[in-house]
């Protein structure tokens, strides 16, 4: 989480409590098949900006 959090916004976090899990069926008209997408969430503090985001 913490490797995506630097990735995708730049910033460097705190990971907090975990809040809970999604997921959800989604169909890929490019590959004509379906596939089961899973979100987990946590809590966190944001810290500093490390980076540009990529």
């Amino acid at each position: 989480m913490k490797k995506e959090a630097l990735e995708e916004m730049g910033m460097d976090i705190e990971l907090g409590r975990f809040l809970g899990c999604a997921q959800r069926y989604f169909f890929s008209t490019n590959e004509c098949r379906y596939y089961l997408s899973k979100g987990y969430f946590y809590l966190c503090e944001m810290g500093t900006q490390v980076i540009k985001p990529t």
